[in-house]
């Protein structure tokens, strides 16, 4: 008969082995994103709290070459410095029992600089589609990402 102790180190050893094995399917979430309003590029990763996007660059059909600094920022200290490598969304976990869905998120909007809870999809391989709102989705907007598998114009965080 098992002790408890040798039960105990067999969960420890299931969890462990559990942890280091990507999430079903959520890599799929995890590369380069562009915006379709403003074509910035959003570096998607799987970090320490969830999934997290920052401004990395611009799209190659971009208008413009630079991105603007963080001006609506609600702290005064922040309004100068570059949107380049801010960090725009995190803390997304998978949604249970809904594969291609993440929830529990939070979104920076710099053109309003606001940060709003969120939630996203995948409606496709290529296609995100990446919710923020306030108190509940019903009270939100939606902005729809394309996966950019070609070259970017990457930014420069100093000014």
């Amino acid at each position: 008969m098992p002790t408890i102790f040798s039960v105990l180190l067999l969960v420890l050893q299931l969890t462990a082995a559990s942890i280091s094995v990507p999430r079903n399917g959520d890599t799929s979430l995890v590369g380069f994103w562009v915006t379709q309003d403003l074509d910035w590029v959003v570096e998607i990763n799987d970090c320490q709290t969830g999934f997290c996007g920052e401004l990395v660059g611009l799209s190659q059909s971009a208008s413009s070459n630079a991105l603007r600094t963080d001006m609506q920022n609600p702290d005064r200290a922040r309004r100068g410095l570059s949107l380049c490598g801010l960090a725009v969304m995190g803390s997304f976990r998978p949604s249970k029992g809904t594969a291609g869905q993440w929830e529990g998120g939070w979104v920076y909007d710099p053109q309003d600089g606001k940060t709003y809870l969120g939630k996203m999809r995948l409606d496709g391989p290529d296609t995100l589609n990446v919710r923020g709102y306030v108190f509940v989705p019903l009270f939100g907007r939606d902005e729809t990402l394309s996966r950019e598998t070609g070259p970017i114009n990457r930014c420069s965080p100093a000014l």
